[in-house]
């Protein structure tokens, strides 16, 4: 499971830690979250290949914007890296939003696996 590789290979660049879908509510910034989002099937003429490609997403949020930047490019280099070989899929996002006054980041991968 690519997504307990990515946590395992991040979770120290956060001191509120490494989420799945979502972080508790009284959650320390800064933290991440990650989920499958899709990504795409693996056939070829005899069926169902054994290779899977999901596309997984990274949410960093922070207290600012520029310190959710810096954690989705470190994060993205550590996923980008050996072993993990993650792609790029389009450039990041970013948010705030103004109820929780935190600063949002994301951006997908691709992974074969």
């Amino acid at each position: 499971m690519i997504e307990k590789q990515i946590w395992a290979a991040t979770k120290a660049m956060f001191a509120g830690g490494v989420h799945y879908d979502v972080a508790p509510d009284s959650n320390t910034l800064p933290y991440a979250t990650l989920q499958q989002v899709g990504g795409a099937s693996v056939n070829d003429l005899d069926g169902p290949d054994t290779l899977e490609n999901p596309r997984i997403q990274i949410d960093v949020f922070a207290k600012s914007r520029t310190e959710a930047n810096d954690l989705l490019a470190a994060a993205a280099t550590v996923v980008c890296g050996a072993p993990l070989r993650g792609v790029p899929l389009g450039a990041p996002i970013s948010s705030y939003n103004s109820d929780i006054k935190v600063f949002r980041r994301s951006q997908d991968f691709s992974f074969w696996v």
